[in-house]
């Protein structure tokens, strides 16, 4: 059918427009609409999100979107609220511009543009473009020649929410199911070459015919096929073969709308829409949209429970991954050493390769390739003047810096080849933040707004009421953070550095326990029920199993400034041949490793001590309260 045909050719740019009343509550709505395949462009206001939401707010799971936000930035003076977003299909090209050689003013004569909002006019008719006030809004889209599209109210009988354009490229629009008190908005872009959106296939393995693969392969005869074939000949053949057998017994996934969607869910969609459409702001329509996002809500917080009670910890990362972290993509677009913005892949790898190459590529002096360097890095044979030579050819000089320790330090001054080290106050070094202190603040710090932020954002990310997944989601991705290099700052001499660090599981188990509707218990209770241990507990069990895999040289270290060896020479109950003793003592404001366990460790009974690691880490995890140091936070126990 010719008709059929250029109808199937015919690519559209589809627009989706809704007013939130925050994205945050209505986040399963988002990802059915973007698992639609309907829409190119999705624009949303009110979305009521601050600078500690990340994009996996609005593209959790779809990597093929790329989002563009402006928040509100909130203040004592301006509370919440506000905020759009943007989500665009990778398809389009989509480019963020943060700087513009022209105001908006001079561009809207020579550009077609489009407004898009809740411009909060009820007053205004729009079929006469009367108002019973002056309105900027009027005498501005009659300075411009801009026409307003949307032909129905989106509020009760107000027309709150517009679509402008100054030229003729909007058609087909109307109302969609509300997520919020506001009807949505969906239109069409009439654009001369709209791009087309692809999809890339992948076998579908499940659906194979093994049983005819396998026969053809048993009745294939190799060996006169290959016979008279070098390897490499023998080995594309090979490939030749299975491929061809692929073609033929395996198909293709195509793309399906609402395909992770059940049929009870997109049945309620279909209805919602079509009320909608016919209409919009009756009863029946609003019940029909209730059921539809309880519906919806309700596969959603299934679809958690599941993964969380399926054991899988891959399809559980991955699910975590997805909610927490914005998928990565390549530029929308970028601009080559001509000026010229690219914006296929095909034009951006081949102006990435240009570069490297350009910068990488050495001209060779001689036929003959150099030696190979030699694998093995042999310590030893580093001399101090292949260190001078070493550090004479770091570039640049400036990324080099100093940090002087110690109250008595004279503070000297280092060069390489004749550039001055710039001393620092704080460097980061495998994560931890040090300063000349030692006291190591600044990192705590860091560690508890990072893991506060996170902790907020799982609350944010998942609906369901299922405990195990908060848990699991909590002891996998904040855990490590509080947790990391512990055995170097643990803060024990600190009541208020210890509380505040043990305050970020005390509030999410409180938040827990709020989210899934739970009597409200004390600290002690929850810890109990979840199966969690003090943060503090956590930190003394990883001194003392370090201080136990020293002894036991898991690690090549060395310990003789840490700590020293000290067996008894008679016998007592509550000791053992790994007794240790301390080569000085710290002052009261710091502690070392060997310092916080050394009382314990010496009491530990025989046989424990000759344990290997993970059956002493048990072993200590099983002690009673009694075993341990007395807990700084017991107040919230």
């Amino acid at each position: 059918n010719p008709s059929s045909a250029r109808r199937q050719s015919i690519s559209r740019v589809s627009v989706f427009y809704a007013n939130c009343r925050s994205i945050r509550c209505k986040l399963p709505q988002l990802s059915f609409l973007l698992s639609s395949l309907d829409f190119h462009i999705v624009c949303l206001t009110e979305t009521w999100l601050d600078s500690t939401d990340s994009d996996a707010f609005l593209i959790s799971g779809h990597s093929d979107y790329i989002a563009f936000r402006s928040d509100r930035a909130i203040s004592d003076d301006v509370g919440r609220g506000g905020g759009v977003a943007c989500i665009v299909h990778h398809s389009l090209s989509p480019v963020f511009v943060s700087s513009f050689a022209s105001t908006l003013l001079d561009s809207i004569d020579t550009f077609p543009c489009i407004l898009i909002g809740d411009y909060n006019y009820p007053d205004i008719d729009w079929k006469t473009l009367s108002s019973p006030t002056p309105s900027d809004l009027l005498d501005f889209i009659s300075d411009h020649h801009f026409s307003q599209f949307v032909s129905f109210p989106t509020r009760l009988q107000n027309y709150l929410d517009l679509v402008f354009s100054n030229k003729d490229i909007i058609h087909n629009i109307s109302p969609s199911p509300p997520i919020s008190d506001h009807l949505s908005v969906v239109f069409d872009l009439r654009i001369p070459s709209p791009p087309s959106r692809k999809h890339t296939p992948s076998r579908m393995y499940r659906l194979a015919n093994w049983q005819s693969i396998n026969d053809s392969i048993f009745h294939h005869n190799w060996t006169i096929a290959l016979s008279h074939l070098d390897v490499n000949q023998s080995y594309d053949y090979f490939l030749k073969c299975i491929n061809s057998l692929l073609e033929m017994f395996v198909p293709l996934s195509k793309p399906s709308p609402f395909s992770r969607y059940p049929r009870n869910v997109r049945i309620l969609y279909g209805k919602s829409r079509t009320l909608t459409r016919i209409a919009p702001n009756s009863n029946a329509c609003i019940v029909m949209t209730k059921r539809f996002n309880s519906a919806l809500h309700r596969f959603h917080c299934l679809l958690e429970s599941r993964v969380v009670a399926s054991s899988d910890s891959k399809a559980f990362y991955k699910l975590c991954s997805s909610r927490l972290n914005a998928p990565k993509s390549t530029p929308s677009g970028i601009i080559d050493p001509n000026g010229n913005l690219l914006l296929s892949n095909d034009d951006k790898c081949r102006a990435f390769s240009d570069f490297f190459s350009s910068v990488f590529t050495n001209p060779m002096h001689s036929p003959l390739p150099p030696p190979s360097p030699s694998i093995i890095f042999d310590l030893p044979t580093i001399s101090h003047l292949h260190i001078i030579s070493a550090l004479s050819n770091l570039s640049p000089k400036t990324k080099c810096s100093i940090m002087h320790y110690g109250l008595h330090n004279p503070c000297r001054q280092f060069h390489i080849n004749n550039v001055a080290l710039t001393p620092k106050k704080t460097v980061k070094d495998l994560g931890v933040v040090f300063t000349p202190s030692l006291c190591f603040s600044e990192h705590i710090k860091e560690i508890i707004k990072k893991s506060n932020s996170k902790m907020h954002f799982l609350f944010k990310a998942f609906r369901s009421n299922c405990i195990d997944i908060y848990v699991k989601s909590f002891t996998t991705f904040i855990l490590p953070s509080l947790e990391t290099c512990s055995i170097i700052w643990n803060p024990i001499n600190s009541v208020e550095t210890t509380k505040n660090i043990e305050r970020v599981q005390r509030d999410f188990t409180r938040k827990l326990y709020f989210r899934c509707s739970l009597p409200s218990v004390s600290y002690c209770n929850r810890l109990r029920s979840l199966n969690l241990t003090t943060l503090e507990r956590r930190r003394f069990v990883t001194d003392i199993v370090f201080l136990h895999s020293i002894l036991h040289r898991n690690y090549e270290l060395d310990h003789s400034s840490l700590l020293t060896r000290s067996p008894l020479t008679r016998f007592v109950r509550n000791s053992h041949h790994f007794r240790i003793s301390l080569p000085f003592f710290p002052p009261n404001s710091h502690t070392t490793l060997a310092s916080r366990t050394i009382s314990i460790w010496n009491s530990l009974p025989s046989p424990s001590v000759d344990l290997s690691r993970d059956s002493f880490r048990k072993f200590i995890r099983s002690q009673p309260n009694s075993f341990f140091p007395e807990s700084i936070v017991k107040n919230w126990l």
